[in-house]
């Protein structure tokens, strides 16, 4: 009973300091995530400890293979990276599910409907907690946003440890979901416009996850600006 005891023991003594140096690897700095660093979870003095970022798209199965591979891989599995797929049919309106529209007030084209979305941001953001007047970041990716540069990618990542991510379609989405402040930023990644926002979103989840500590392993990230720091 004895040596039963002590080999359950020394097992466990191996699970924590196995648990602790995983710690350290993804909080190199302080050598714990925030919720054992004594940092209020989302408000560690350096890097989000975790990061979790949610995809509204209409094609959530376009994401299998960049996301589920490699680094990125191993972050999900590591916990150092959250990510979530949701199909925006789910919240589609009627019997058909209908998440397109003419434009409200007209205009050319089809856009994603308004209550879909709203919906479906609703439903995510009502899923956390988060300090009073701060909440996840929404971003909605368009050929009108802000170019994605080094800089922003940092400043999302050291800002922010929950993103929601918008793929938009067709001729874009109901101006109303932007004016009625469901979205915090419009962002594109180049002068050229694609079939939709889901090839955006992984640019921009594979540039911030690198910046993740621990993500890249035992490699210190250093900043670098290929755009001059513009």
């Amino acid at each position: 009973l004895l040596k039963r005891f002590s080999a359950f023991a020394l097992k466990a003594i191996r699970y924590k300091l196995k648990a602790h140096y995983a710690h350290r690897r993804h909080h190199p700095i302080s050598g714990y995530p925030s919720s054992l660093c004594g940092a209020t979870p989302g408000k560690c003095s350096h890097y989000p400890c975790v990061m979790r970022i949610d995809v509204i798209t209409l094609f959530p199965k376009m994401f299998e293979g960049p996301l589920t591979e490699s680094i990125l891989k191993r972050a999900q599995e590591e916990k150092l990276l959250e990510i979530n797929f949701y199909d925006l049919r789910q919240f589609g309106q009627g019997q058909y599910k209908q998440i397109d529209d003419r434009p409200y007030g007209g205009g050319a084209g089809m856009v994603m409907m308004c209550e879909p979305i709203v919906s479906a941001i609703e439903a995510l953001t009502g899923q956390g907690k988060w300090d009073k007047g701060k909440g996840p970041h929404r971003i909605y990716f368009s050929p009108r946003g802000t170019r994605l540069k080094q800089t922003k990618v940092e400043q999302i990542a050291k800002k922010h440890d929950w993103l929601i991510l918008l793929c938009g379609h067709y001729e874009g989405i109901d101006q109303r979901i932007i004016d009625g402040g469901w979205i915090d930023e419009e962002m594109s990644i180049g002068d050229y416009v694609l079939t939709g926002g889901e090839l955006p979103a992984m640019v921009l989840i594979d540039a911030v996850a690198r910046h993740i500590p621990g993500v890249l392993g035992k490699e210190v990230y250093k900043p670098m600006q290929p755009d001059g720091g513009k």
